[in-house]
């Protein structure tokens, strides 16, 4: 059972990596970004221990949310909430 609160947040929109990053640090959150799915799993490499959610964007810049997904889920053991700033959904 992970008794950690840093949450890794895949995003590459400097504005909502702010907003969120305030939000979830006034809740007592840690919070670490990455803007595409490279860097989330080389991040994931070294803190998957002290990582407890993965808070990961739909479209990236680099890579998208759904490859990065099955990518972290076939390494990591992380719950996974997407995120989408789209209009359409």
């Amino acid at each position: 059972m992970r008794v950690n609160s840093r949450i890794l947040l895949v995003e590459d929109d400097p504005t909502i990596v702010k907003t969120l990053t305030e939000f979830l640090k006034l809740e007592g959150f840690f919070v670490s970004n990455t803007a595409g799915q490279t860097d989330a799993i080389a991040f994931l490499e070294e803190h998957e221990r002290e990582t407890a959610l993965v808070l990961l964007d739909v479209s990236l810049a680099e890579g998208n949310g759904f490859s990065a997904c099955a990518e972290i889920k076939a390494k990591y053991d992380l719950p996974i909430i997407f995120l989408t700033a789209s209009g359409d959904e």
